[in-house]
């Protein structure tokens, strides 16, 4: 019992001093719920409805990767940068709870826009979507975290890591079908532009949804699941072991 404690002891303070940052700068909210409001506003101009819904669960995926891969990759790359990660592998702390502190002090940064693309979706009469889009997303966070702990991990200069996670987050985020319809491409590339783990996230969440989607859920969900293998095969491949 007194080891189990030491743990959940350990993974609240590592999560509060990587959150530090979050707490001490709360204008950070505003700007945050500004852009989901914004970019809400700008897709049901163009989308109506259907659009809101596309950023519902498109806007919880891609803050959900990006938080991921971003984020922590970025918390653990600086981490070794400033050599505090000795500090942490160097007493009782695991790699395994470094990590996982690191994920739930990072996780809180989503928590103000979540709001709001609740308040959007049950507006919209989709009261499910945002906890379909967010189930979904905690799948995805642990597939971005582990990727991002792999390139943190393996990178010879840890300072350029932000060089690395910006563009992969950008990219995964903005060209395939996350913010918008897997419709609109044909048929033949339909499968290809899904094969990035966040559009299949997002197809799975609309789908639970009841949102059409034009792709078969049992080919998102194997996409998913090789992406997970292919992420956890990976960081064990790294100098320091996290699984």
């Amino acid at each position: 019992m007194k080891r189990y404690l030491a743990i959940l002891a350990s993974l609240i303070a590592i999560a509060r001093l990587h959150a530090s940052w979050i707490i001490r700068q709360p204008t950070w909210m505003i700007q945050d719920v500004l852009m989901v409001v914004a970019f809400a506003v700008i897709l049901s101009s163009w989308g109506g409805s259907r659009g809101i819904e596309y950023v519902v669960s498109g806007g919880i995926v891609s803050e959900s990767f990006s938080i991921g891969i971003n984020m922590v990759g970025q918390e653990v790359g600086f981490s070794r940068i400033t050599r505090t990660l000795d500090l942490y592998l160097a007493s009782p702390i695991s790699p395994r709870i470094f990590a996982a502190g690191v994920f739930l002090g990072s996780s809180l940064f989503m928590m103000p826009s979540l709001l709001v693309y609740t308040a959007i979706a049950w507006f919209i009469g989709k009261p499910w979507l945002t906890l379909y889009s967010m189930i979904i997303s905690l799948t995805l966070m642990m597939l971005s975290t582990l990727i991002g702990l792999a390139i943190a991990f393996s990178i010879k200069k840890p300072g350029n890591i932000s060089a690395i996670t910006n563009p992969i987050s950008f990219i995964s985020t903005a060209l395939p079908p996350v913010l918008y319809p897997a419709t609109i491409i044909p048929e033949p590339l339909r499968v290809i532009a899904i094969s990035v783990p966040t559009a299949s996230a997002a197809s799975i969440a609309r789908t639970l949804g009841g949102i059409e989607t034009g792709i078969d859920p049992t080919i998102t969900l194997a996409i998913l699941s090789l992406w997970i293998i292919a992420a956890v095969i990976a960081i064990n491949k790294v100098k320091i072991k996290i699984l």
